[in-house]
């Protein structure tokens, strides 16, 4: 074999080493990268506005929901949502079925309101374990002032479980709403009503 020859043959070998590591290295970094089976589905206590996107018409009331997921032994929350108070107008706030879903007395806590945000929770008395799971905390509503796009943003969220210990909250969505033009009305036309002669 000549040198020309032994240095090619070098060279493949070098080329095929190098592409066998490059692909061993991938093969042991991807588990890496995504995690252990399982981990994305694993998000922990989460609070988000629901339905996420509303859309309305000026002058409409509606409702929007505050939900719970991967809640374990809930006994009081307590959450504050901001928005555009040009566009849309707070009316009322109510305790969902969620945190008296076993059996034990609740006290709502507030609402207390400023301009462009809303306070709101609730309490629980002994009767049995908290909650777990998830379901909704509460409801609020607004009614639609003027067009435009008004963020719902949850901030300040508290809970805490049956030994008043705080839980810890790891994913928090708000919600937008979608305000539009009133719908046209269009006026009732009413065609006279001929009646044909008989005979």
């Amino acid at each position: 074999m000549t040198h020309t020859a032994r240095r090619k043959r070098l060279a493949r070998r070098g080329t095929v080493l190098i592409a066998f590591l490059g692909v061993a290295c991938l093969c042991i970094s991807l588990p890496a990268l995504l995690g252990p089976p399982g981990a994305a589905a694993q998000s922990g206590p989460a609070l988000l506005i629901d339905p996420d996107l509303t859309e309305v018409h000026t002058g409409e009331r509606f409702t929007v929901s505050v939900a719970a997921r991967d809640i374990v032994d809930l006994m009081a929350f307590q959450f504050t949502v901001t928005y555009d108070p040009g566009m849309l107008r707070f009316h009322d706030a109510a305790v969902g079925p969620f945190l008296g879903s076993t059996g034990r007395r609740v006290r709502p806590v507030g609402p207390v309101t400023r301009t462009g945000l809303v306070t709101f929770g609730a309490t629980s008395f002994p009767g049995g374990p908290g909650p777990s799971g998830g379901g909704t905390l509460a409801y609020l509503g607004f009614s639609a002032e003027s067009p435009g796009d008004s963020p719902l943003d949850l901030d300040r969220v508290l809970l805490s479980d049956t030994l008043n210990r705080p839980i810890t909250v790891t994913a928090v969505t708000g919600g937008i709403v979608t305000v539009s033009g009133a719908p046209v009305s269009w006026p009732r036309i009413y065609l006279p009503f001929s009646q044909r002669p008989q005979g």
